[in-house]
């Protein structure tokens, strides 16, 4: 009798299961993003000297057209290189767009510094360079316009002939590019280059975005004879790179500003970046994935936020495994949402960040120490590691089930969720995920794994955490900033 209530049992039982709606996969989100059919060839540049000449290759090759925009850019010998390759390209016909942050450019162009070297190169034909967000409004105490006076533009990309892009979290500064062989401030970061002219297409809309920004300050070029000086000095430093990386002999035409003893001391941290020649954009045999780069404009520029709605659609559809490397981790109520709905699913999730012993940003930092005992209380299926040495990690990447990974300039933190404008690209790829799982292991090395007790009261304690590794004095600080609560958003 058993047997005759079973076949409708099990008919209600699989109307009841296809009425469900599908689980996508990450996969499957990944299929659901615009433009996500575009195929090209890709590069995973985590070592400092290769992201260098792979910015160098590609403004070699250019012929047509450079666009280019950088968070973070100073005066030292690769800010001045980079602009003296700009400056040789633009002489020889090529289009050239740049944009720098106000905020983390100021060196290049303010007064106080008495440095010329934007208006020089805005001087050339075809050039045009931007300060972002420079039109600021006073600060003000209305939260939208604090937040908008201060947004920046947080992206780092370079894009030549509309075919090729360089994209992901470094900065152009000293420390970006240097080995750690070299360099005890060497920084820690994730790049990729990418081929393909759909894929620079996307790439071209996201620096177009940002770069047609009203508050964007156009930048006057100087008079000719004016320029033709700052423009010499532009060379010096491109030529006298140029001849260190290939292992020629650097001279120098010495004047009040260079010398060569001065620009000897500015390559001492390159001692072992000498092999630009042997450097090939692409291995000769690799796969072409599909990848997408997705772009948000800053609270200075609103708009959509198709990079924190995409990271949280991963987050939501992850089954097996989430890994995060992040500069900085101060978890927004909807991120830290996701990634809770996550582990509850058992999902595995392993973050990467900074610690205070690894990075100057108190600010950042504050909120981190303050907060991670109740990011691993809710986040059972977390492990956490900080760096646990002087050398700061800045890279952004993501991996999702092994599946799909995500490198850019976004952090885990309300100021790139919120505040500045952001781009990364988005790489379907099995064996782009591998590798990228990779490097974050060997990243780990450098890291302590943080653990706490979990009380029958549920409240937790550190078993291993920032007091057993960092600065007493630094602890006590970051403690005093984290009680400055209105300062969290702007983290």
């Amino acid at each position: 009798m058993r047997t005759h209530f079973l076949a409708p049992a099990v008919l209600v039982l699989a109307l009841s299961l296809a009425a469900q709606p599908a689980v996508a996969g990450v996969e499957e989100v990944f299929d659901a993003l615009p433009d996500s059919s575009e195929r090209g060839d890709i590069r995973l540049l985590t070592d400092n000297h290769e992201a260098w000449y792979a910015r160098w290759n590609l403004m070699e090759r250019a012929q047509t057209t450079l666009d280019c925009t950088y968070f973070s850019a100073t005066t030292d010998i690769i800010g001045r290189a980079f602009l003296g390759m700009l400056a040789r390209k633009a002489a020889a016909g090529v289009k050239v767009r740049l944009m720098v942050d106000l905020r983390g450019s100021l060196p290049l162009f303010n007064p106080i510094f008495h440095q010329d070297y934007l208006p020089a190169l805005a001087s050339l034909p075809g050039v045009q360079v931007k300060v972002y967000n420079a039109y600021q409004r006073g600060l003000s105490l209305v939260p939208a316009a604090l937040l908008s006076g201060i947004a920046s533009n947080h992206s780092k990309m370079l894009i030549a002939d509309g075919s090729l892009v360089v994209a992901g979290g470094r900065n152009l500064k000293v420390p970006w590019f240097t080995s750690p062989s070299d360099d005890s401030h060497a920084i820690t970061d994730a790049d990729v280059v990418c081929g393909g002219a759909g894929v620079a297409a996307q790439a071209t809309r996201v620096f177009l975005t940002e770069f047609a920004g009203m508050r964007n300050l156009q930048i006057r070029p100087l008079p000719p004879a004016e320029a033709a000086k700052v423009l010499a000095r532009l060379e010096t430093a491109r030529a006298a790179l140029h001849a260190h990386m290939t292992r020629q002999n650097v001279t120098v035409v010495e004047t009040a500003d260079d010398t060569l003893a001065g620009i000897e001391k500015e390559l001492e941290p390159f001692r072992s970046m000498r092999s630009y020649e042997r450097f090939r954009l692409f291995p000769v045999l690799q796969e072409r994935p599909r990848m997408v780069v997705l772009g948000k404009g800053s609270a200075a520029n609103p708009g959509q936020n198709p990079i924190t709605d995409t990271l949280v659609r991963f987050i939501d559809a992850a089954e097996s495994e989430i890994e995060i490397g992040s500069a900085y981790m101060v978890l927004t109520d909807r991120a830290r949402a996701a990634l809770k709905a996550a582990s509850a699913r058992g999902v595995r999730i392993r973050v990467l960040t900074n610690s205070p012993e690894s990075t100057g940003s108190l600010l950042t930092q504050a909120w981190f120490v303050k907060e991670w005992k109740d990011y691993m209380r809710e986040l059972p299926t977390m492990r956490l590691f900080a760096i646990a040495e002087k050398r700061k990690l800045h890279g952004k990447v993501f991996v999702f089930d092994h599946k799909v990974s995500v490198v850019g300039s976004y952090n885990m933190d309300p100021m790139s969720e919120q505040i500045n404008g952001e781009q990364v690209a988005v790489i379907r790829s099995r064996v782009f995920s591998w590798r990228l799982e990779a490097w974050l292991a060997l990243v780990k090395f450098s890291a302590i794994e943080y653990e706490i007790r979990r009380h029958s009261d549920g409240t937790v304690s550190q078993v291993v955490g920032p007091s057993d590794h960092c600065s007493r004095t630094v602890l006590w600080l970051l403690k005093l900033i984290g009680s400055f609560s209105f300062l969290r958003p702007m983290v």
